[in-house]
């Protein structure tokens, strides 16, 4: 078997310059009708002094489109046809699949961009997406209700301010940093960022809710037995047209024992 591997893989019709732990897996199912993982190629290897020499896993990128992306990184993911203002490692993933037609795992461009000594350009604040008339424009929208500002809700949450923000500027928040980006701005008003978040029920909506819920879940149309978070969730959506996440019900239910007190 050593002796076969002395020549290139091209002498036994295989279409390749080097041998690959593949191909001598393959190989050798091929003679030997024994079929073998390339993982037990690799001890059959280090167990023989065979003197063979495997071919290098080939690097996905040239060294001349490294040069290019090093350049691509250093301008707007905009001008790339990618809606962000600064560059993530799955933004790089993109950016890359559409240059060079080669696609890489997110998890992957961390190690790219470490092989290759590419360093990505660093925000010097921790909000810098807004600009200072975006950040007035914000400011007004706040001070009136959310269905002014075309955002559906009552009063305004972190949820609808981030919603807001994406809609109107184009730019994606986390709704734990609009707390940041608000005392940036210097924007200061009592619209529902208080402990617990604002309801998006108002309070007829809620005491219809609290009605649906004394009753057993037959009586809003439903076949369960019981009322569960997952049918109130649905119930919610199906009555009122407002989206509830099942981690918020319990919250809801104790806005419910207040009403009713």
């Amino acid at each position: 078997m050593i002796d076969a591997l002395k020549v290139p893989p091209s002498t036994y019709g295989i279409d390749a310059n080097a041998w690959t732990r593949p191909l001598i897996s393959q190989l050798i199912e091929q003679r030997y009708s024994v079929r073998v993982a390339p993982s037990y190629v690799t001890y059959l290897l280090r167990t023989s002094d065979h003197g063979i020499r495997l071919a290098r896993k080939r690097r996905r990128l040239t060294v001349s489109q490294v040069e290019k992306l090093r350049q691509a990184l250093h301008r707007s993911p905009r001008e790339l046809g990618i809606a962000h203002d600064s560059w993530t490692h799955t933004h790089i993933g993109t950016a890359i699949e559409r240059l060079f037609g080669v696609r890489y795992n997110p998890q992957s461009i961390r190690r790219l961009l470490r092989r290759w000594e590419i360093e990505t350009p660093r925000s010097k604040t921790r909000c810098p997406f807004l600009s200072k008339t975006q950040l007035s424009q914000l400011a007004a929208a706040l001070n009136g209700p959310p269905i002014a500002a075309g955002i559906r809700g009552n009063v305004w949450s972190r949820q609808l301010i981030t919603a807001y923000v994406l809609q109107t500027f184009g730019v994606r928040y986390q709704p734990s940093a609009i707390p940041s980006l608000l005392k940036r701005a210097r924007i200061t008003s009592s619209f529902g960022l208080r402990p617990g978040g604002a309801c998006r029920l108002n309070e007829s909506q809620l005491r219809q809710l609290r009605h649906a819920l004394i009753n057993p879940p037959a009586a809003s149309g439903n076949k369960a037995k019981r009322w569960t978070h997952d049918l109130i969730v649905t119930y919610i959506k199906r009555a009122f047209d407002v989206d509830y996440q099942v981690s918020s019900v319990p919250k809801l239910l104790r806005r419910l024992e207040a009403l009713a007190a």
